[in-house]
C-alpha cells in the first residue's frame, strides 16, 4: 500500500518546520506522562470536517454529500478493483429530491440548505432533514440488507418524509431527479431510455455494454415521469422541467447523451402537520439482465406500494436492530462512545463483501471514497478481531475463510508456485529488482503478502521500489484464528483449516527466521515500504527488518501454539511456544535501544542507530500482545519515546503520528496509533491517558458522523486519509474501547475478588457488604455470577450462624421459663432454620419442654371438668370430662380422674336406670300388657341388686302372675268353646289340659264337667295322619299337583313352615286341609331353634363381606336349617340367610 504522498523531501520538511514553529507559538499542550498523571487537565475537542456519508450492504456502495446535498456516487461494487485490470465504475452523476407548492415552479433540494446529516445509529441509513417554505424534508438513503434480493442485485433506495411545519394548508408536488452514466465512452454517450408501463418503472440503458438502470417511483399518487438530455444549456430534462414549469410531462427519449431520468407525484395535499412518504429505488446492473433486476427491484418496491414508502424504512432499520441483537458491548460506555461503537460495528459490515463466489467475506480497508476500499490482509484481520470483541462471530468467520481459501498470484512458469514466493522470497538473485531472499519454504504460502482484489486474487501494490511483501499478515492470520476459535469453540472451523495454518503459515513463518540473528527475513511490513532493500536506498521507504512484523510473528507463533493444542497437535504446540519463547528474546535483544535515560524497541534494525528515526508507533503492539510486560519499565520507557517523538504538537490532540520519516502522510495523526496506544495504556493501567486517547476519537468521531478517520490533520485536526476507515478505523475504536473497559472491568474483578476473599475468611457482615458492593458493579458475566455466588454461600453461613444462636437462645430461655409465650417464640425461629442437626435438637428440646407445658395444661383443664361432672352429675358434663381425660397420656393422674368419672357415670346410669326401670313396671301395671311386663322385666334385671330391683321384681311377679291366671282362664275356656263346636277328641284334650292348668275352684270344676258331657257325644274316631313341619329354604310356588305345569296355588317365602305329609321328589304337604305339592330339594327340616348370644349381622352370604340382610340384636330366636364349619344356615322373618357359628346356641 503506497500510503503516502510524494513531494520534495526539502520542501516538506521546510513547509513542516514553518507549520510546526507557527502552531507552537500558539499552542501550549498538556503533558501526560507514562504514569498517566498530567501537569494539566487536557481539553480536546472534536469538531465537524467530514461531509460525506457512505452507505453500503456489502454489495452495492453509495455516497451522500452533505455540502451538495445530494447524492454523488453509487457503483455496483463495494471494493475499488475487480482485478488488476477492472476499475470499480461510479455511475451516479448526483440524485436528489425537489418540490413545488400550489401549481409553482419546482426547488430542487440541492438548493437548500441541510440542516442536519447523520447515519440513523447502527445502520448504513442516511438521513438529511432540510426546511424550506414551511416544509421539512427528512431524506433517507441506504443500500438494503433487508429484503429478498434473489439475484443479488444492486440496488439504492432514496426515502422522503414531508411534513407541512406552516400553519397553512399546501398543495404540494414531490420531486426526484436520478442522473446515472451510462454510456459507451464509460460516461455519458448515447444513453437509451423508455418507460414500462406493465410494471410502471423507467428503465436506463446501453445497448452495446449492458449498462442498465431501473427507476421505480414507490408513491403512485399523482406519478407523472420523464427521461430527458441533461447537461449545460439543455432543457426538456426533469430538473429542467421541474424548475421552470413545475412539472414533468411524462414525456420519454429513446436516445440521448447524458440522460436523466424523474418522477413527479403531483399536487399532494398536506395539511397543517401532516406528513407524507415518497420515495424511489434505483436498481443497477452491468449485465443487462432487467429480468433479474427487475424481479429485485419489484420485490423490494412491494412493502412501499403496499403501504407506504416508510415501510421500506422500517423493515431496514429492523434488520440492523436483528444484527445488532448479538452485539457485545462493554458495560461503563457514556452514550457517545456506545453511538460511536454501534456505528463501527456498522462500518465492518458494511466494508465486507456479500457477492457470492470467490469475493464473499473479504473486508476491505476502507469504504468508498476512501481510497483503500480494497481488502488488505493486516487491516481485514484487525476488522476480524474487532467483530469476534463485539459478538459478530459469523461475520469474523466469513472473512478467516476468505483470507484462507483466497487465490495466490501463481508463478509465470506454471509451476502452481506461488509468484512472489519464487520471484522474491526464495530468489538468490540479490541484484535489482528481485533483491531475492534465498529463503525456500517448504509449501506455498497461505495468506497475501499484502492484498486481495474483488475477485479474491492476490495483489502486491507494486511502485518503483518494487512490490508490497510483507510477513506480519502471516502472524496476524493465526491470530485472528485462534480469537475466534477461543470466542466460539468453533471445533469444525478448525479441524477444516488447521492443516493449512500449520503447513502453510506457522511453519513458514520459523522458515523465515534468521539463524543468525533469531528475527524474521526483511519485509515492507505494516507501512508498506516496498522491496528495495534499506542498504540500496540508505532511507525510508525500504524493506528493513521491522519490529512490527517480529511482533507479529511473536503473536502468531503463540496462537499456533494455542491452536495446535486444541487441534490435538502436542508436538506443534510445544515447537510454536518455544519458537515464541525464541522470537520474544531475540526482538528484546536486537531491537531495544536507550533514549533519554530509559528504553523504547526501535522501528527496525537498519533504524535503531537513529535516534531521529527509530521511534515508530506499530511497535506498541509489543504491549498489546504481551511480548513486553504491561507494568515494566521498557512498557513506559515505549511510551515516553512516543509522547516525546510522536505526539502531534500542532493543533489540538493528544495523538500521534505513525513515525518519524517525515512525510506528509506519516507525519499526520493516525487513528490506529491512538487507539492501539490507548489499549495499551489502559493495559497498562494508565487509565487517564488511555481515556484521554479514546474521548478524543470519540469526540472526533461524534462530530463526524460517528466514523473514524485513517488520518487527522496535525494542524487543524481535520479527517484526513480515507473515511469511513475498517481496521485501522473503526475496528481499532472497537478494540480500543474493549481493551479500557475491559481492563477496568479485570481491576474491578480482582478488587471484587480479593473482597469476597476476605468475607469468606472473616464470616463478617461488613466485610460481605463491602464486597456486595464491589460485585454489584461489575458487568454481567460469569466472573460476576460467580463472585455472588461466593458472597451468596457467605452470606447464607453468617444468616444460618446468627439464626441458629437466636434459635438457641430462645429455646434456653423456654426450658427455663416453661411458658407457652416462650416457647412459641422460639418454636418460629427454630423453624426457620435450615434442616440439619442443630435444628432437630432444637426442635427436639422445644417438643419435650411443650410435653410438659402440655401435660400439666391438660391435666389441670381435665381435673377441673371432672370436678364439675362430679358436682352436677350431669350427662353432658361427664362426656366433656371424658374426651379431655382419655387424650391424658397415661399416668396416675388419668387412672384417678378415669375412676372418678366412672363413679359420677355409675351414680348416674343407676338412678337412670332404676327410674326407667320403675316408669316401665308402672306401665306395665297400667297397662297389663306381657309385652310391657317383659320390657319392664329387662330394665329391672339390668339393675344392680338392692332394695329397689327387689321391690320392682315383686310387683313385676304379681303383675305375671295376675295375667298368667287371666292368660290361662281365656286359654281354657277357648279351648273347651273349641272342643264344644269342634267335637274331636283332640280338641277336647286339648281344653282338658287348659283347664287342669287352672287353680283349683269352681271355673276350673264346671269346665272339667263340660268338657265330660262333650266327651261323651264323640264317636271313636279313626287314627290322624302323621305329619312332620319342614322349611322352604327359598321362595317357592305352591302347587296343586306335583308337576310344573301344575296350577299355582301361592307362592310361600323362604323360610315358610310347611307340613309334610310325604315325601319324595315331589312333597305333598297339607296347606288348609287340602294336599299341595312342593320341589322336594327346597324343603328342609329345621334342625333347632337357636338364640343369637350377641348382636350380629345376618348376611346373604357366607362371608364378612356378603350384604347385611338386617343387624339382628342379641338373644333373635332363628331357625338353623343347617351346621357350617363357620357360617350356619338360618330362617329369619321368612328370609333364609347366614350367621357366625360360634355366635348362635341352641334354643
Amino acid at each position: 500500500m503506497n500510503r503516502f504522498v510524494k513531494i520534495s523531501k526539502k520542501l516538506f520538511i521546510a513547509l513542516l518546520s514553518l507549520a510546526v514553529f507557527v502552531s507552537m507559538s500558539a499552542i501550549r499542550l498538556p503533558t501526560v506522562k507514562a504514569d498517566g498523571t498530567s501537569n494539566a487537565t487536557p481539553n480536546y475537542s472534536g469538531h465537524k470536517s467530514w461531509n460525506q456519508l457512505t452507505t453500503s450492504n456489502g454489495l452495492a456502495a453509495a455516497i451522500y454529500s452533505a455540502d451538495q446535498k445530494k447524492l454523488i456516487r453509487y457503483q455496483p461494487h463495494i471494493y475499488s478493483h475487480y482485478d488488476e485490470n477492472t476499475t470499480t465504475k461510479n455511475y451516479m452523476w448526483d440524485s436528489y429530491f425537489g418540490y413545488g407548492v400550489n401549481g409553482g415552479n419546482g426547488t430542487w433540494l440541492s438548493d437548500v440548505n441541510v440542516d442536519s446529516a447523520k447515519y440513523v445509529n447502527g445502520t448504513n441509513i442516511i438521513n438529511a432533514v432540510q426546511k424550506d417554505n414551511g416544509l421539512e424534508f427528512s431524506s433517507y438513503y441506504f443500500t438494503p440488507f433487508s429484503g429478498d434480493n434473489k439475484y443479488q442485485s444492486n440496488m439504492l433506495v432514496m426515502l422522503m418524509k414531508v411534513t407541512n411545519t406552516s400553519d397553512t394548508d399546501k398543495e404540494v408536488s414531490i420531486f426526484s431527479t436520478q442522473n446515472m452514466h451510462l454510456g459507451t465512452d464509460g460516461n455519458t454517450d448515447n444513453e437509451q431510455s423508455s418507460y414500462n408501463s406493465s410494471k410502471d418503472y423507467l428503465k436506463e440503458y446501453n445497448g452495446s455494454n449492458g449498462h442498465l438502470a431501473i427507476y421505480k417511483n414507490l408513491n403512485l399518487s399523482g406519478e407523472h415521469h420523464e427521461t430527458g438530455a441533461s447537461g449545460d444549456g439543455t432543457n426538456g430534462n426533469p430538473w429542467f422541467d421541474a424548475k421552470y414549469k413545475g412539472r414533468l410531462d411524462d414525456h420519454v427519449v429513446d436516445k440521448a447523451n447524458d440522460i436523466s431520468v424523474g418522477y413527479e407525484n403531483r399536487a399532494n395535499n398536506l395539511s397543517t402537520g401532516q406528513s407524507k412518504w415518497y420515495g424511489v429505488i434505483i436498481g443497477l446492473t452491468e449485465d443487462g439482465n432487467e429480468d433479474h433486476l427487475s424481479n429485485d427491484v419489484m420485490s423490494l418496491a412491494e412493502p412501499a406500494l403496499g403501504s407506504s414508502p416508510e415501510a421500506l424504512l422500517t423493515q431496514e432499520e429492523n434488520w440492523w436492530a436483528d444484527w445488532h441483537s448479538k452485539e457485545t458491548m462493554p458495560a461503563g460506555l457514556s452514550d457517545q462512545e456506545q453511538h460511536v461503537y454501534k456505528q463501527s460495528t456498522t462500518v465492518l459490515k458494511m466494508a465486507q463483501s456479500r457477492e457470492t463466489g470467490d469475493s464473499d467475506g473479504q473486508i476491505l480497508a476502507s469504504l468508498i471514497p476512501g481510497e483503500w476500499s480494497i481488502a488488505w490482509a493486516r487491516d481485514g484481520i484487525y476488522s476480524i478481531q474487532a467483530l469476534i470483541d463485539s459478538g459478530h462471530y459469523d461475520e469474523a468467520r466469513d472473512g478467516l475463510k476468505f483470507m484462507f481459501n483466497a487465490d495466490m498470484r501463481k508463478a509465470d512458469d506454471g509451476s502452481g508456485e506461488n509468484y512472489y514466493q519464487q520471484k522474491f522470497i526464495e530468489s538468490t538473485d540479490k541484484s535489482d529488482p528481485t533483491y531475492g531472499l534465498g529463503v525456500n519454504l517448504s509449501n506455498n504460502y497461505l495468506i497475501s503478502v499484502c492484498r486481495f482484489f474483488g475477485n479474491g486474487t492476490e495483489e502486491s501494490d507494486w511502485n518503483n521500489n518494487g512490490p508490497n511483501i510483507e510477513f506480519d499478515g502471516w502472524g496476524l492470520a493465526l491470530w485472528g484464528a485462534d480469537q475466534y476459535v477461543k470466542a466460539t469453540g468453533d471445533t469444525s472451523f478448525l479441524n477444516t483449516y488447521w492443516h493449512k495454518l500449520k503447513t502453510r503459515d506457522a511453519d513458514l513463518l520459523e522458515e523465515l527466521i534468521d539463524k543468525d540473528t533469531g528475527l524474521m527475513q526483511p519485509d515492507s511490513s505494516i507501512w508498506e515500504e516496498h522491496w528495495k532493500p534499506f542498504e540500496n536506498i540508505g532511507n525510508a521507504p525500504a524493506r528493513q527488518h521491522f519490529a512490527y512484523t517480529n511482533i507479529t510473528t511473536y503473536q502468531g507463533f503463540k496462537s499456533a501454539a494455542h491452536l495446535a493444542s486444541l487441534a490435538g497437535d502436542t508436538e506443534s504446540a510445544a515447537k510454536y511456544t518455544q519458537d515464541a519463547v525464541n522470537l520474544q528474546k531475540a526482538i528484546l535483544d536486537h531491537f531495544v535501544v536507550d533514549t533519554n535515560g530509559a528504553q523504547t524497541i526501535a522501528s527496525s534494525l537498519e533504524r535503531k542507530s537513529d535516534p531521529l528515526k527509530f521511534n515508530d508507533g506499530s511497535t506498541v503492539e509489543a504491549i498489546n500482545f504481551g511480548l513486553v510486560d504491561p507494568s515494566s519499565d521498557l512498557a513506559k520507557g515505549m511510551i515516553n519515546a512516543f509522547d516525546n517523538n510522536l505526539r502531534i504538537t500542532t493543533g489540538s490532540t493528544p495523538g500521534y503520528k505513525r513515525d518519524q520519516d517525515g512525510d506528509t502522510y506519516d507525519s499526520r495523526e493516525w487513528g490506529f496509533i491512538d487507539l492501539r496506544i490507548a489499549g495499551a495504556l489502559a493495559r497498562m493501567g494508565n487509565n487517564s491517558q488511555s481515556k484521554t486517547l479514546l474521548d478524543w476519537m470519540t469526540s472526533q468521531a461524534t462530530a463526524n458522523y460517528d466514523l473514524i478517520p485513517e488520518l487527522l490533520d496535525w494542524n487543524t485536526q481535520d479527517y484526513a486519509g480515507s473515511v469511513p476507515m475498517a481496521g485501522f478505523g473503526s475496528g481499532s475504536y472497537i478494540l480500543g474501547i474493549n481493551d479500557y473497559y475491559n481492563q477496568q472491568a479485570s481491576k474491578a474483578e480482582l478488587a471484587a475478588t480479593q473482597a469476597v476473599e476476605k468475607a469468606e475468611a472473616s464470616k463478617a457482615q461488613d466485610d460481605v457488604d463491602t464486597a456486595r458492593t464491589l460485585v454489584q458493579e461489575l458487568a454481567d458475566g460469569a466472573v460476576k455470577t460467580d463472585l455472588t455466588n461466593r458472597l451468596n454461600a457467605v452470606q447464607h453461613a453468617i444468616d444460618t450462624d446468627k439464626a441458629e444462636r437466636a434459635a438457641t437462645q430462645a429455646t434456653e430461655k423456654a426450658e427455663a421459663s416453661k411458658t407457652q409465650e416462650d416457647i412459641d417464640a422460639a418454636e418460629t425461629l427454630v423453624q426457620k432454620l435450615a434442616d440439619g442437626l442443630v435444628k432437630m435438637d432444637l426442635t427436639k428440646r422445644l417438643d419435650a419442654v411443650q410435653n410438659i407445658i402440655d401435660k400439666n395444661k391438660t391435666e389441670h383443664v381435665a381435673t377441673l371438668a371432672v370436678e364439675k361432672a362430679e358436682a352436677s352429675k350431669a350427662q353432658e358434663d361427664i362426656d366433656a370430662a371424658e374426651t379431655l381425660v382419655q387424650n391424658l397420656a397415661d399416668s396416675a393422674v388419668k387412672t384417678d380422674l378415669t375412676k372418678r368419672l366412672d363413679a359420677v357415670q355409675n351414680a348416674i346410669d343407676k338412678d337412670n336406670a332404676e327410674r326407667a326401670a320403675t316408669s316401665a313396671v308402672e306401665k306395665a301395671e297400667a297397662s297389663k300388657s306381657q309385652t310391657d311386663v317383659d320390657h319392664a322385666r329387662t330394665l329391672v334385671e339390668k339393675l344392680t341388686s338392692g332394695d329397689v330391683k327387689t321391690k320392682l321384681t315383686n310387683r313385676l311377679d304379681q303383675l305375671q302372675h295376675a295375667i298368667d291366671l287371666r292368660k290361662a282362664v281365656s286359654e281354657a275356656v277357648d279351648a273347651v268353646q273349641k272342643a264344644e263346636s269342634i267335637k274331636s277328641r283332640e280338641n277336647v284334650d286339648t281344653a282338658r289340659k287348659r283347664v287342669n292348668l287352672l287353680p283349683a275352684g269352681s271355673l276350673k270344676t264346671e269346665l272339667l264337667v263340660h268338657l265330660a258331657v262333650i266327651q261323651a257325644t264323640i264317636k271313636p274316631e279313626q287314627k290322624a295322619f302323621k305329619f312332620f313341619t319342614a322349611y322352604l329354604i327359598k321362595k317357592h310356588a305352591v302347587r296343586t299337583g306335583a308337576s310344573i305345569h301344575a296350577k299355582v296355588v301361592k307362592t310361600l317365602p323362604a323360610g315358610t313352615a310347611v307340613k309334610v305329609l310325604k315325601t319324595g321328589k315331589w312333597i305333598t304337604i297339607s296347606d288348609q286341609g287340602k294336599k299341595r305339592y312342593v320341589w322336594g330339594s327346597d324343603v328342609k327340616k329345621r334342625l333347632f331353634t337357636g338364640l343369637l348370644v350377641k348382636k350380629h349381622a345376618f348376611r346373604s352370604g357366607t362371608s364378612s363381606s356378603a350384604h347385611v340382610i338386617k343387624n339382628l340384636k342379641k338373644k333373635t330366636s332363628v331357625n338353623v336349617l343347617a351346621k357350617g364349619k363357620h357360617w350356619d344356615k338360618v330362617v329369619y322373618s321368612g328370609k333364609v340367610g347366614y350367621v357366625w357359628s360360634k355366635d348362635i346356641k341352641q334354643k
